[in-house]
């Protein structure tokens, strides 16, 4: 689990707050990532950029806690990362009138997390909610731009966005669920995972070879495990191998048994 250091608010920040108390909007416009090692000597205050920047996203929300600080919060989604990295510094960005876009403040860490490739299936997020001294938070802008909502279609898109809260996340990920409750049938996941079950027949007139069986609904990409039992009103003992990402190959013997028989085989595919 991450541990990070205080937030440092920089000079170009400081004075865009006092813009801010002289009535000046503040509109935060980013969060950025960085594995940047800073030395500890380094001035935090004086930064006018964040060091090797890993990852960009939208804010997603931005909360009033008193008439001082503001509650920045965005996440950062691994769908885009090819290479894995620790997740060292959190930069806060803003818009300054006059300036344009500046680093308003960063974030270090003592224990990073690390932020690992996207591998096709599995989503990681880190969410960031960031605590920020604003001086007058009547003249923070609080608009979040669309591009900080996530559903799990963008995720499955491998499009880059904020996050607005993890029960917004759960919420789309149990409404996102396709079951087919059949057999054949399928049950297919937000993070592209498909399992399915059906019955097949593994002939005897085969012999060793086997038979192969064609999956009712291929995948795309890879299958990841495969099951079999007998499904039939005997006791067969079954066997059953992944062929392709389209097709098994199964076999039915009686136990104790050198011969082969006709047996119906309930299988289970997971894949993707």
């Amino acid at each position: 689990m991450a541990v990070f250091t205080n937030t440092i608010i920089t000079k170009k920040a400081h004075a865009l707050v006092a813009k801010g108390m002289a009535g000046e909007q503040i509109n935060f416009t980013k969060v950025r990532t960085s594995d940047y090692d800073y030395p500890s000597s380094t001035n935090f205050e004086n930064l006018t950029v964040l060091g090797s920047i890993k990852q960009t996203v939208d804010i997603s929300a931005v909360n009033i806690e008193n008439e001082s600080t503001v509650r920045v919060k965005a996440a950062i989604l691994n769908t885009d990362v090819t290479t894995g990295y620790y997740v060292k510094n959190i930069g806060l960005y803003a818009n300054d009138p006059d300036e344009g876009e500046i680093l308003f403040s960063i974030t270090t860490a003592t224990t990073a997390d690390f932020m690992p490739a996207y591998n096709g299936v599995n989503t990681s997020v880190l969410t960031v909610d960031l605590l920020t001294t604003v001086s007058n938070s009547g003249n923070v802008n609080l608009t979040v731009s669309p591009g900080g909502l996530v559903t799990t279609e963008m995720i499955a898109t491998k499009t880059q966005y904020g996050i607005v809260t993890l029960n917004m996340v759960r919420d789309e990920i149990e409404n996102s669920f396709e079951l087919k409750a059949s057999i054949p049938g399928y049950e297919k996941r937000p993070n592209g995972i498909m399992e399915q079950w059906f019955l097949a027949q593994a002939l005897s007139s085969n012999g060793e070879a086997g038979t192969i069986v064609n999956f009712p609904y291929p995948y795309e990409n890879s299958v990841l495990d495969i099951r079999g039992g007998d499904g039939g009103s005997g006791a067969h003992s079954v066997g059953i191998r992944i062929l392709s990402k389209t097709q098994c190959i199964v076999w039915g013997k009686l136990p104790g048994t050198t011969g082969y028989i006709d047996t119906t085989v309930r299988i289970f595919v997971k894949g993707y």
